[in-house]
């Protein structure tokens, strides 16, 4: 969550400072449109971790 976190507000600062960099009508959609395309691109390079059992992982811990 954390990770989420930080993504998101680097990612809208980040776009914040370019669109304040080139003040130009057209720089704010276009700006808004690549974010989408990076949340994209970050949320598909995430996977999920698989989970072991917690019946394993307890006979794991007590041998």
């Amino acid at each position: 969550m954390l990770r989420a976190a930080a993504w998101t507000v680097g990612l809208f600062g980040a776009g914040m400072i370019i669109c304040r960099l080139f003040p130009l009508y057209w720089t704010e959609p276009v700006v808004l449109f690549g974010l989408g395309i990076a949340f994209l691109a970050v949320s598909a390079r995430t996977g999920v971790r698989p989970r072991r059992p917690r019946a394993v992982a307890a006979k794991e811990a007590a041998a």
